[in-house]
């Protein structure tokens, strides 16, 4: 399930690719005068859409400014005397989303929901893989009531990926559920778990596309007899068999 998060789009540390290669296409003039308006941020061969070249056009009176940062790292636009800052960050975040090239993601780049745009001062993070997919192409948007600064940047390292499903069990749970079953349907000797301890592993497995807790059977002296994976929903369990390294599906 996707959740809610504000995103800080400013002052990030992550180190970042340095955008002193950023091209940017100069074709629409600013109504406002001074710098004119991109029509693209681009990183090399990667690039968005520029706000107000999707959706709806700048309202006359706006004015454009950027600002490339010291280390070259970022390059900022602000673009003020908006009629509705916070509308034309929907307009443009839904246009970039609506055929899911980009996405609303959090600073790992984890797909999130989108912000509330009724809001008249907030922030948004929108995404997508660069085309050697070796990191994502940023575009961090910040609203007020009439301007949008828009921080453009590289994330080295990332993919843009869902996020973990909820589990239905949480840790404890899925321990407990082994410990309530018989020692024989987990190919183990005895009569009862009680013979045995059961230790949870740190973070997650995926198996046959299942994300699984990973539980070491021991005895009581503390040999280990069992790898375990039981998924998230607890609808699915699976063991490591010892002898041939082969994962063995148990239940589901």
């Amino acid at each position: 399930m996707k959740r809610k998060k504000d995103v800080a789009v400013l002052n990030r540390w992550k180190k970042r690719l340095p955008l002193l290669g950023l091209g940017l296409l100069l074709t629409l003039t600013s109504c406002g005068g001074g710098e004119k308006m991109p029509e693209a941020y681009a990183v090399g061969e990667d690039s968005m859409p520029a706000l107000g070249t999707v959706g709806v056009p700048g309202a006359e009176g706006t004015t454009f400014a950027a600002e490339e940062s010291e280390d070259g790292s970022t390059i900022t636009y602000v673009y003020s005397g908006l009629v509705s800052g916070n509308k034309e960050a929907e307009i443009y975040v839904d246009a970039l989303t609506a055929d899911g090239s980009c996405s609303v993601i959090d600073e790992s780049g984890i797909i999130q929901d989108p912000p509330d745009f009724s809001a008249e001062e907030g922030s948004v993070l929108v995404g997508k893989n660069t085309q050697a997919e070796d990191g994502i192409l940023e575009v961090g948007l910040q609203w007020t009531a009439d301007s949008c600064t828009v921080t453009v940047s590289v994330a080295e390292g990332l993919q843009v990926s869902e996020p973990q499903p909820k589990p239905s069990l949480n840790v404890t749970q899925a321990v407990g559920t082994i410990e309530s079953m018989s020692p024989s349907s987990l190919g183990l000797q005895g009569t009862s778990m009680s013979e045995y301890y059961v230790y949870p592993q740190e973070g997650y497995v995926l198996v046959d596309g299942q994300t699984c807790y990973q539980l070491s059977v021991y005895n009581k002296e503390h040999s280990i007899q069992e790898t375990c994976m039981l998924s998230l929903d607890g609808q699915n369990l699976y063991r490591l068999n010892q002898e041939t390294g082969q994962v063995e599906q148990l239940k589901g």
